[in-house]
Protein backbone atom coordinates (compact mmCIF):
# COMPACT_ATOMS: atom_id res chain seq x y z
CA UNK A 1 0.00 0.00 0.00
CA UNK A 2 2.96 2.05 1.15
CA UNK A 3 4.36 1.52 -2.65
CA UNK A 4 1.70 2.50 -4.06
CA UNK A 5 0.69 5.56 -2.70
CA UNK A 6 4.28 6.62 -3.41
CA UNK A 7 4.13 5.80 -6.75
CA UNK A 8 0.73 7.34 -7.09
CA UNK A 9 -0.50 3.91 -8.85
CA UNK A 10 -3.87 4.21 -8.38
CA UNK A 11 -4.69 1.26 -10.38
CA UNK A 12 -2.59 -0.82 -7.74
CA UNK A 13 -4.50 1.13 -4.69
CA UNK A 14 -7.93 0.46 -6.00
CA UNK A 15 -7.30 -3.54 -6.52
CA UNK A 16 -5.64 -3.52 -3.00
CA UNK A 17 -9.22 -1.46 -1.79
CA UNK A 18 -11.06 -4.11 -3.21
CA UNK A 19 -9.60 -7.38 -2.02
CA UNK A 20 -8.33 -8.58 1.50
CA UNK A 21 -8.45 -6.14 4.53
CA UNK A 22 -8.42 -3.62 2.14
CA UNK A 23 -5.77 -0.34 2.94
CA UNK A 24 -5.87 -2.22 6.71
CA UNK A 25 -4.92 0.93 8.85
CA UNK A 26 -5.83 4.72 9.69
CA UNK A 27 -2.71 5.46 8.93
CA UNK A 28 -2.73 4.27 5.34
CA UNK A 29 -5.82 5.33 4.47
CA UNK A 30 -4.86 8.89 5.55
CA UNK A 31 -2.32 8.73 2.70
CA UNK A 32 -4.20 6.51 0.17
CA UNK A 33 -8.24 7.83 0.45
CA UNK A 34 -7.08 11.28 -0.82
CA UNK A 35 -5.49 10.38 -3.77
CA UNK A 36 -8.86 7.95 -4.24
CA UNK A 37 -10.84 10.69 -3.73
CA UNK A 38 -9.21 12.98 -5.98
CA UNK A 39 -8.65 15.46 -3.76
CA UNK A 40 -7.26 19.42 -4.90
CA UNK A 41 -4.58 20.81 -3.11
CA UNK A 42 -5.91 21.72 0.67
CA UNK A 43 -5.07 25.30 0.71
CA UNK A 44 -7.11 27.61 3.04
CA UNK A 45 -9.12 26.62 5.84
CA UNK A 46 -10.76 24.14 4.02
CA UNK A 47 -14.43 24.35 5.65
CA UNK A 48 -16.52 26.94 3.63
CA UNK A 49 -16.42 29.10 7.11
CA UNK A 50 -16.73 31.97 4.72
CA UNK A 51 -19.95 31.29 3.18
CA UNK A 52 -23.34 32.39 3.80
CA UNK A 53 -25.00 30.36 6.27
CA UNK A 54 -26.54 27.20 4.66
CA UNK A 55 -30.35 26.77 4.98
CA UNK A 56 -29.86 22.82 6.73
CA UNK A 57 -27.59 23.98 9.46
CA UNK A 58 -29.93 23.76 12.32
CA UNK A 59 -30.74 20.35 11.47
CA UNK A 60 -27.32 19.67 10.91
CA UNK A 61 -26.37 21.06 14.71
CA UNK A 62 -29.27 18.99 15.89
CA UNK A 63 -28.31 15.80 14.43
CA UNK A 64 -24.31 15.83 15.33
CA UNK A 65 -25.60 16.28 19.04
CA UNK A 66 -27.25 13.37 18.96
CA UNK A 67 -24.43 11.30 16.95
CA UNK A 68 -23.12 8.35 18.40
CA UNK A 69 -18.94 8.65 18.26
CA UNK A 70 -17.15 5.90 17.56
CA UNK A 71 -15.19 5.58 21.59
CA UNK A 72 -11.55 5.82 20.79
CA UNK A 73 -8.94 6.25 24.41
CA UNK A 74 -9.37 10.04 24.20
CA UNK A 75 -12.84 10.53 23.84
CA UNK A 76 -13.77 7.91 26.43
CA UNK A 77 -11.49 9.44 28.93
CA UNK A 78 -12.77 13.27 28.10
CA UNK A 79 -16.56 14.90 27.63
CA UNK A 80 -14.57 17.93 26.32
CA UNK A 81 -12.99 15.63 23.79
CA UNK A 82 -16.42 14.25 22.48
CA UNK A 83 -17.34 17.95 22.74
CA UNK A 84 -14.61 18.76 20.45
CA UNK A 85 -15.17 16.44 18.12
CA UNK A 86 -18.64 17.21 17.85
CA UNK A 87 -17.71 20.70 16.90
CA UNK A 88 -14.97 19.09 14.50
CA UNK A 89 -18.07 17.20 12.89
CA UNK A 90 -20.33 20.20 12.61
CA UNK A 91 -17.54 22.20 10.84
CA UNK A 92 -17.27 19.48 8.11
CA UNK A 93 -20.85 19.00 7.22
CA UNK A 94 -21.12 23.13 7.11
CA UNK A 95 -18.24 23.34 5.31
CA UNK A 96 -19.54 21.04 2.34
CA UNK A 97 -22.98 23.12 2.28
CA UNK A 98 -21.67 25.91 2.23
CA UNK A 99 -19.04 25.50 -0.44
CA UNK A 100 -21.76 23.57 -2.44
CA UNK A 101 -24.90 25.58 -1.15
CA UNK A 102 -27.13 23.72 -3.67
CA UNK A 103 -26.56 20.43 -1.83
CA UNK A 104 -29.66 20.12 0.83
CA UNK A 105 -28.61 18.19 3.84
CA UNK A 106 -29.60 14.68 4.35
CA UNK A 107 -30.09 13.18 8.26
CA UNK A 108 -27.09 10.38 7.73
CA UNK A 109 -24.70 12.59 5.70
CA UNK A 110 -23.47 13.55 9.42
CA UNK A 111 -22.45 9.91 9.40
CA UNK A 112 -20.42 9.72 6.38
CA UNK A 113 -18.70 12.83 7.23
CA UNK A 114 -18.06 11.39 10.90
CA UNK A 115 -16.17 8.51 9.36
CA UNK A 116 -13.78 10.74 7.20
CA UNK A 117 -13.50 13.01 10.52
CA UNK A 118 -12.85 10.01 12.56
CA UNK A 119 -9.97 8.68 9.94
CA UNK A 120 -8.27 12.07 8.74
CA UNK A 121 -8.34 13.24 12.41
CA UNK A 122 -9.10 16.67 11.17
CA UNK A 123 -11.56 19.01 9.59
CA UNK A 124 -9.64 20.26 6.41
CA UNK A 125 -8.92 16.63 4.57
CA UNK A 126 -12.41 15.26 6.35
CA UNK A 127 -14.66 17.88 4.87
CA UNK A 128 -12.35 17.48 1.29
CA UNK A 129 -13.75 13.72 1.35
CA UNK A 130 -17.03 14.45 2.47
CA UNK A 131 -16.92 17.13 -0.37
CA UNK A 132 -16.06 14.40 -2.95
CA UNK A 133 -18.63 11.93 -1.61
CA UNK A 134 -21.60 14.38 -1.55
CA UNK A 135 -20.84 15.61 -5.46
CA UNK A 136 -20.25 12.43 -7.00
CA UNK A 137 -21.59 9.37 -4.92
CA UNK A 138 -24.43 10.97 -2.47
CA UNK A 139 -25.56 13.76 -4.81
CA UNK A 140 -29.03 12.05 -5.72
CA UNK A 141 -29.48 11.76 -1.69
CA UNK A 142 -28.79 15.87 -1.48
CA UNK A 143 -31.45 17.15 -3.33
CA UNK A 144 -35.30 18.66 -2.13
CA UNK A 145 -36.37 15.05 -2.33
CA UNK A 146 -35.02 11.28 -1.50
CA UNK A 147 -36.96 9.93 -5.02
CA UNK A 148 -33.70 9.22 -7.15
CA UNK A 149 -32.51 7.27 -3.73
CA UNK A 150 -36.26 5.26 -3.70
CA UNK A 151 -35.93 4.38 -7.12
CA UNK A 152 -32.54 3.14 -6.84
CA UNK A 153 -33.44 0.79 -3.95
CA UNK A 154 -36.16 -0.01 -6.06
CA UNK A 155 -33.51 -1.59 -8.72
CA UNK A 156 -32.27 -3.46 -5.36
CA UNK A 157 -35.79 -5.71 -5.85
CA UNK A 158 -34.38 -5.68 -9.43
CA UNK A 159 -31.55 -7.56 -8.47
CA UNK A 160 -32.72 -10.21 -6.20
CA UNK A 161 -35.33 -11.08 -8.76
CA UNK A 162 -32.48 -11.92 -11.20
CA UNK A 163 -30.05 -13.62 -8.15
CA UNK A 164 -32.31 -14.70 -5.22
CA UNK A 165 -35.60 -15.09 -6.88
CA UNK A 166 -37.08 -16.96 -3.70
CA UNK A 167 -36.31 -14.16 -1.13
CA UNK A 168 -38.04 -11.76 -4.22
CA UNK A 169 -40.86 -13.47 -4.04
CA UNK A 170 -41.68 -13.56 -0.45
CA UNK A 171 -40.70 -9.68 0.02
CA UNK A 172 -43.18 -8.91 -2.98
CA UNK A 173 -46.06 -11.34 -1.66
CA UNK A 174 -45.47 -9.74 1.79
CA UNK A 175 -45.54 -6.26 0.69
CA UNK A 176 -42.20 -5.61 2.18
CA UNK A 177 -41.03 -2.05 0.30
CA UNK A 178 -37.52 -2.27 0.42
CA UNK A 179 -37.00 1.24 2.85
CA UNK A 180 -35.10 -1.48 5.41
CA UNK A 181 -31.82 -0.40 3.28
CA UNK A 182 -32.42 3.34 3.32
CA UNK A 183 -29.31 3.65 6.23
CA UNK A 184 -27.80 1.25 4.46
CA UNK A 185 -27.13 3.47 1.09
CA UNK A 186 -27.51 7.30 3.30
CA UNK A 187 -24.32 6.07 5.66
CA UNK A 188 -22.62 3.31 3.41
CA UNK A 189 -23.83 1.11 6.73
CA UNK A 190 -22.16 3.23 9.14
CA UNK A 191 -25.14 3.68 11.16
CA UNK A 192 -25.51 0.10 10.72
CA UNK A 193 -22.21 -1.53 11.75
CA UNK A 194 -21.35 -1.35 15.02
CA UNK A 195 -16.94 -2.00 14.63
CA UNK A 196 -15.65 1.00 13.17
CA UNK A 197 -12.76 -0.62 11.51
CA UNK A 198 -15.69 -2.82 9.32
CA UNK A 199 -16.93 0.92 8.38
CA UNK A 200 -13.37 1.85 7.66
CA UNK A 201 -12.97 -1.85 5.13
CA UNK A 202 -16.64 -0.99 3.56
CA UNK A 203 -15.65 2.26 2.84
CA UNK A 204 -12.29 1.83 0.85
CA UNK A 205 -14.38 -0.61 -1.09
CA UNK A 206 -17.10 2.21 -1.98
CA UNK A 207 -14.52 4.91 -2.73
CA UNK A 208 -13.15 3.02 -5.64
CA UNK A 209 -16.34 1.65 -6.71
CA UNK A 210 -19.56 2.98 -8.38
CA UNK A 211 -22.29 5.28 -7.03
CA UNK A 212 -25.05 2.59 -6.64
CA UNK A 213 -22.06 -0.16 -5.38
CA UNK A 214 -23.87 0.30 -1.95
CA UNK A 215 -27.02 -1.03 -3.90
CA UNK A 216 -25.48 -4.06 -4.73
CA UNK A 217 -23.83 -4.86 -1.35
CA UNK A 218 -27.38 -5.04 0.07
CA UNK A 219 -28.16 -7.24 -2.66
CA UNK A 220 -25.12 -9.33 -1.73
CA UNK A 221 -26.17 -9.33 2.04
CA UNK A 222 -29.38 -10.53 1.31
CA UNK A 223 -28.16 -13.55 -1.03
CA UNK A 224 -25.50 -14.29 2.01
CA UNK A 225 -28.52 -14.69 3.90
CA UNK A 226 -31.13 -16.27 2.32
CA UNK A 227 -31.55 -18.99 4.39
CA UNK A 228 -32.61 -17.52 7.39
CA UNK A 229 -34.81 -15.21 5.85
CA UNK A 230 -36.62 -17.59 4.07
CA UNK A 231 -37.21 -18.82 7.39
CA UNK A 232 -38.27 -15.55 8.85
CA UNK A 233 -42.22 -15.40 9.73
CA UNK A 234 -44.37 -14.38 6.56
CA UNK A 235 -45.27 -11.06 8.76
CA UNK A 236 -44.22 -7.49 7.58
CA UNK A 237 -43.27 -6.45 11.00
CA UNK A 238 -40.85 -9.45 11.81
CA UNK A 239 -39.29 -9.08 8.00
CA UNK A 240 -38.62 -5.54 7.93
CA UNK A 241 -37.06 -5.99 11.21
CA UNK A 242 -34.76 -9.12 10.35
CA UNK A 243 -33.51 -7.19 7.33
CA UNK A 244 -32.76 -3.83 9.16
CA UNK A 245 -30.98 -6.10 11.71
CA UNK A 246 -28.76 -8.27 8.78
CA UNK A 247 -25.54 -5.29 8.61
CA UNK A 248 -24.94 -6.15 12.45
CA UNK A 249 -24.65 -9.80 12.00
CA UNK A 250 -22.11 -9.71 9.40
CA UNK A 251 -18.35 -11.35 10.36
CA UNK A 252 -16.86 -11.11 7.62
CA UNK A 253 -17.49 -8.63 5.20
CA UNK A 254 -15.24 -9.53 2.17
CA UNK A 255 -17.13 -11.83 1.13
CA UNK A 256 -20.19 -9.94 0.57
CA UNK A 257 -17.45 -7.46 -0.73
CA UNK A 258 -16.88 -9.50 -3.27
CA UNK A 259 -20.24 -10.92 -4.26
CA UNK A 260 -21.05 -7.23 -4.68
CA UNK A 261 -18.34 -6.64 -7.13
CA UNK A 262 -19.29 -9.38 -8.86
CA UNK A 263 -23.26 -8.27 -9.22
CA UNK A 264 -22.07 -4.77 -10.04
CA UNK A 265 -20.03 -6.63 -12.98
CA UNK A 266 -22.73 -8.26 -14.25
CA UNK A 267 -25.53 -6.17 -13.53
CA UNK A 268 -24.61 -2.75 -14.22
CA UNK A 269 -26.57 -0.08 -13.50
CA UNK A 270 -27.27 0.53 -17.10
CA UNK A 271 -28.49 -3.10 -17.58
CA UNK A 272 -30.77 -3.07 -14.16
CA UNK A 273 -32.35 -0.23 -15.64
CA UNK A 274 -33.32 -1.96 -18.51
CA UNK A 275 -34.23 -4.94 -16.50
CA UNK A 276 -36.74 -3.33 -14.24
CA UNK A 277 -37.88 -0.85 -17.02
CA UNK A 278 -36.82 2.08 -15.48
CA UNK A 279 -34.46 5.39 -16.29
CA UNK A 280 -32.94 7.47 -13.77
CA UNK A 281 -32.22 10.55 -14.11
CA UNK A 282 -29.85 11.69 -16.30
CA UNK A 283 -28.10 14.22 -14.30
CA UNK A 284 -28.18 11.24 -11.56
CA UNK A 285 -24.81 10.80 -9.79
CA UNK A 286 -25.44 7.04 -11.21
CA UNK A 287 -26.00 8.12 -14.76
CA UNK A 288 -23.29 11.01 -14.57
CA UNK A 289 -20.18 9.44 -12.76
CA UNK A 290 -18.23 7.25 -15.55
CA UNK A 291 -18.23 10.91 -17.10
CA UNK A 292 -17.76 13.60 -14.65
CA UNK A 293 -15.41 11.02 -12.49
CA UNK A 294 -12.83 10.29 -15.31
CA UNK A 295 -12.13 14.41 -16.29
CA UNK A 296 -10.90 14.59 -12.23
Amino acid sequence: IEQAVAGRDLTALKQLARTGDGLQTTALRRQAWPLLLNFRSLTGDGTGWRGEEHQDETQVELDVRRTSLPISNELRRSEAAVRRRQAQLQIVVRGVLRTHPWLRYYQGFHELALTFLCVFGSERPATEAARMAALFFVRDAMGSSLEDVMQQLQLLYVLLEQTCPAVHALLTDVDVPPFFGISWVLTWFAHDVDTFADICRIYDFLIVSPPMQVVYMAAAMVAHNQHEILAYERDFAAIHSGLVALPRTVIDWLPIIEESDRLQREYPATRLQLLGNSRLPRLSAVSTYEATWKRL
